[in-house]
């Protein structure tokens, strides 16, 4: 960089300044010890503006002298009060001898390069609290994890494990009824084995009758092995009351002798998985057409009987 012999606009310097009147009377006003300014007219006191314009290409030497006119107004000259402030434009220049001190000098290249740096070392202090404090969090982690694993190396010596406990009665009825599925798919061709042979035994045929022989065999097997799981066949009793939960009425026919809703006849046995059915059984029940007038009959007397004891409650 090429060194500068002369002030230029941008400079900061520190000054010691005396202003002196034609008479060689120092002007106070005009006077400072130590003052820092810069070389940019918005920058410094406005007061000593016209030191911009006046120091802006001297040598940069220590100590220099020159004139300046300055302006003053007429209040200041006679040192009277004026009725009426002066306008700028009527205000007097006056001439002063300023001799200048230059104490410190800094060039504007070096003032913006010291302040770049600063701003550079305050961006790596930054990025060092930031480094330091994500260090420790690295510690803080590392430290948890070696906790974690020291945790599950003793789970393990241990031989602790986590088991989801499942009460007793769940697991014997899990168990118990494990086959429902398969029990409700296999009874159905079951039942048709079954009434194939019922079919079958009615024929007088020898060769049949082999026949017969060798599913009956077959038959007893499957109905052991049934049992043996769990699964027995039930069928309801003839002339008794139907029961919902064990039977399912596949037809009803009118008998005026027998009570309403009673099993007359069994088409195909029912299943029970223990005492879970899982297959009820196929009935023809009685349907009576008296047990319907009486149970109207009933219901008309009830409600006449009501009717007259509120008639009689309010009598």
């Amino acid at each position: 960089m090429a060194v500068r012999f002369v002030f230029q606009k941008g400079d900061m310097l520190q000054v010691n300044i005396k202003a002196f009147d034609q008479h060689k009377k120092p002007v106070e006003r005009f006077c400072a010890k130590k003052m820092d300014i810069v070389l940019v007219p918005e920058v410094i006191n406005p007061q000593f503006s016209f030191l911009v314009d006046a120091l802006i290409g001297l040598p940069t030497k220590g100590i220099f002298e020159f004139d300046y006119n300055v302006k003053s107004s007429q209040q200041e000259k006679n040192d009277k009060k004026p009725e009426k402030p002066v306008h700028p434009e009527k205000q007097e220049s006056i001439p002063l001898h300023f001799q200048v001190e230059v104490i410190n000098y800094q060039p504007f290249q070096t003032t913006h390069a010291q302040s770049r740096m600063l701003e550079y070392k305050k961006q790596y202090e930054a990025r060092e609290k930031t480094i330091e404090l994500q260090d420790k969090q690295i510690k803080h982690l590392e430290s948890q994890l070696k906790q974690a694993v020291a945790d599950i190396k003793k789970a393990k010596e241990a031989k602790v494990v986590e088991r989801f406990v499942v009460p007793k009665e769940e697991i014997e009825k899990a168990q118990r009824y494990a086959l429902q599925k398969f029990i409700e798919d296999f009874v159905a061709p079951y039942g048709t084995l079954k009434m194939a042979i019922a079919a079958g035994e009615k024929s007088e045929s020898t060769e049949v009758k082999n026949y017969l022989f060798g599913f009956n065999m077959v038959l007893n097997m499957l109905k052991n092995t049934l049992e043996n799981n769990g699964v027995f066949e039930f069928t309801p009793d003839l002339n008794t009351e139907f029961n919902p939960e064990t039977s399912k009425i596949i037809e009803q026919l009118e008998d005026f002798d027998q009570p309403n809703n009673t099993v007359i006849k069994v088409t195909q046995s029912g299943f029970r998985l223990y005492d879970r059915v899982i297959k009820p059984a196929l009935v023809i029940a009685t349907k009576n057409p008296n047990a319907f007038q009486q149970s109207s009959d009933e219901e008309s007397n009830d409600t006449d009987v009501n009717e007259n004891n509120d008639a009689t409650q309010s009598e």
